[in-house]
């Protein structure tokens, strides 16, 4: 990482291969000069990988960058599925090292285990509410983290899919997951080329018009 330039007093920094770039070192440089690094969903995942590659660990300094991440993804994104969710589309920019550190595979066992709890939780509120009838309060939409698997590329869209099928996700909820996600792809295929669109539709005038004539 470390170059040393035609004059032997200079020394460069070689960043290439840093998780986040200048970004994440600046950040990382500010932590080790005790400023304040505040650790947030946007920055979370850079700033973990970062203290991987940089080797920010508990062996060098007490409560490091690495430490300090973990206790975050532990506190705040694990046991949280949106919170997952948005840390784990800023993971696909720091590939290789998301994956390295299994930081990607975390997560996706995160929102797999607590979309299931979720689904159980509310299955005993339905138990509950049928023995005393009594009405129980719905949530606005029953798959609402469902929808926000849409800012997740087709990737790890899939990988998550797996993984929820795998712990025991019902069947209709994987395929209004399915379809919400098929859905937002395709509007936003139509927004990048209207054009698209515009043949679509003719295409299904004419078939329509084919079947009236025949």
């Amino acid at each position: 990482m470390l170059m040393e330039a035609k004059d032997s007093k200079t020394v460069r920094l070689n960043l290439q291969n840093l998780p986040g770039g200048p970004e994440s070192f600046e950040l990382a440089a500010k932590f080790c000069y005790g400023l304040n690094v505040e650790i947030n969903l946007t920055n979370v995942a850079k700033l973990r990988c970062t203290s991987h590659f940089l080797e920010m660990t508990e062996e060098f300094a007490d409560k490091n960058l690495e430490f300090r991440t973990e206790t975050f993804l532990k506190e705040t994104v694990l046991p949280n599925i949106m919170n997952s969710i948005t840390v784990l589309q800023h993971c696909e920019g720091l590939l290789p090292v998301s994956e390295d550190t299994n930081l990607v595979g975390r997560i996706i066992t995160a929102i797999a285990n607590n979309a299931c709890k979720e689904q159980l939780t509310c299955g005993l509120s339905k138990l509950e509410s049928n023995y005393h009838l009594k009405p129980v309060s719905q949530p606005e939409s029953e798959n609402w983290w469902g929808k926000s698997l849409t800012m997740l590329s087709l990737e790890f869209f899939q990988r998550v899919l797996t993984s929820v099928k795998t712990k025991g996700l019902k069947q209709d909820m994987i395929a209004n997951i399915l379809m919400n996600y098929a859905h937002n792809s395709l509007q936003g295929l139509f927004l990048r080329d209207p054009q698209l669109a515009k043949g679509n539709f003719s295409d299904l005038e004419s078939q329509k018009k084919t079947q009236n004539d025949s």
